[in-house]
């Protein structure tokens, strides 16, 4: 636990001596040397081969981060534990799986260099729920310095349809997509589906997994886009009494959020489309319930950004919740329609901000991020190990609460970028065990704190 704390207290570096630094620097150059000379890898198992048995790739050996990777057509592959290479294609045309081999597994795919190319007919899913472990495995598809390209179906796991008597249907897995830009106008990328109960039980049906696709910075300081947004939805949630709320549906990009031709809804429990502050969100040419929240709608383009809006007309809303719309920018309309013309209910100004980190992985550095901030705000960083639920009350922040567990930390804080987004850095020590740690930021902001606002909880497992 004292290694837990240190962790999320901030790590202090330590100078190596320069002989030591000397000698670590010639391995690395040793390494980049040997991995300069590495043939591709192609997968040549079995079905529901292993994808960690060095005999089922050609030439023989497991895939490492120097390796651009290749699994054909009509394969069906499984992982039990996170996967880093340098790219990766699943190929499209036959059916093709990358499942979890563990029950309520992650799926987790780093391209350290290169892309990630989901064919169509491809499905990447996270391990289903059991009655022992009843939530839906995460799926994480990272390309940290390339682009995902999406013509298959990437999805959370899904949650375990209860017999009855055990509180409700199981978790759909949450999935989460990051990558320099991130393109699924063909494909899909979805929550986890909630565990189901029998028709004539009475409890819950599992809620369905979340999603979040992040675009970041290259080393240059370039921004991404996302691309098919309205194929990016929350998981459904299970049959029960009640039906188990749908997962909520993220896209957070730092460049300007394009034009999306999809015919399909986008839908959520909670939709949150966020740019970079002073970038654009192109709502163009969109259709009666094209964004469908069943709680809230957050439409974030910051300050002195622009939600562009024209090209509707006022045949119905566009933009659809169950509870509120917020949006946050210029609003552009076409003449004689007005916002109320395009959102049911009507939209109000509010600066709603959102919560985003990687897996977290012991012996390896984290960066949690606060979208949606105000250029100067500053984002405190909060953390309990006891879970979700209702948490404390904040008097500088107005009174508003918490939804983690007490007891609860901060773990930091960190002013916001003249883009609205908020980092905080850490390293986390090698060693931790899997335990689940549980986030959320929040920023003060007003008179007494009045206006303080909170973001939505993370809930990640170290990953030893």
């Amino acid at each position: 636990m004292a290694a837990i704390l240190r962790f999320l207290q901030g790590k202090v570096f330590r100078r190596r001596n320069l002989g030591s630094a000397f000698l670590c620097t010639l391995a690395l150059l040793q390494i980049g040397a040997f991995n300069m000379t590495l043939v591709p890898k192609t997968w040549n198992g079995p079905a529901n081969g292993d994808w960690h048995d060095g005999n089922n790739w050609l030439p023989m050996g497991e895939p490492g981060d120097g390796d651009d990777v290749t699994v054909p057509a009509g394969s069906s592959v499984e992982v039990s534990k996170a996967i880093e290479v340098k790219s990766l294609t699943l190929t499209g045309g036959t059916t093709t799986t990358l499942t979890s081999s563990e029950a309520s597994g992650e799926v987790h795919i780093t391209a350290t260099d290169g892309d990630i190319t989901v064919g169509d007919k491809v499905t990447i899913e996270g391990g289903a729920g059991t009655l022992n472990s009843p939530e839906g495995g995460k799926t994480t598809l990272i390309a940290a310095k390339g682009a995902i390209h999406n013509d298959g179906t990437i999805q959370g796991g899904h949650g375990h349809n209860i017999t009855g008597g055990l509180g409700g249907g199981g978790d759909g897995g949450n999935t989460y997509v990051k990558a320099l830009e991130i393109d699924t106008r063909n494909g899909r990328i979805l929550g986890g589906t909630g565990g189901q109960m029998p028709p004539t039980g009475n409890d819950r049906g599992g809620p369905g997994g979340h999603v979040t696709a992040e675009t970041i910075k290259d080393a240059q300081g370039n921004k991404a886009k996302v691309q098919g947004r309205k194929n990016i939805r929350g998981g459904p949630g299970g049959i029960g009494s009640p039906v188990g709320k749908r997962g909520s549906a993220n896209v957070l990009a730092l460049n300007d959020l394009g034009s999306d031709s999809g015919t399909e809804p986008m839908t959520g429990s909670v939709i949150a489309l966020m740019s970079g502050n002073g970038q654009v969100i192109d709502l163009t040419g969109s259709f009666p319930g094209a964004y469908v929240a069943d709680e809230t709608l957050v439409v974030h383009a910051g300050p002195t950004g622009v939600i562009d809006l024209r090209g509707n007309a006022a045949v119905g809303p566009v933009l659809q919740a169950g509870s509120s719309i917020e949006v946050m920018g210029t609003v552009l309309l076409d003449p004689g329609v007005s916002l109320a013309d395009l959102s049911e209910p009507d939209a109000i100004i509010a600066g709603n901000i959102r919560l985003a980190l990687d897996p977290i992985q012991s012996g390896q550095p984290l960066e949690l991020r606060v979208w949606g901030a105000l250029p100067g705000e500053l984002a405190h960083f909060v953390y309990s190990l006891a879970g979700i639920g209702p948490g404390p009350c904040i008097p500088a922040a107005g009174g508003l609460c918490l939804d983690i567990l007490p007891p609860v930390q901060i773990l930091g804080t960190a002013p916001a970028q003249a883009d609205g987004l908020a980092y905080l850095n850490f390293f986390v020590p090698p060693g931790l065990p899997a335990l689940d740690i549980h986030t959320q930021a929040l920023i003060v902001r007003g008179v007494g704190g009045a206006n303080s606002v909170k973001s939505d909880t993370q809930k990640h497992t170290i990953i030893p």
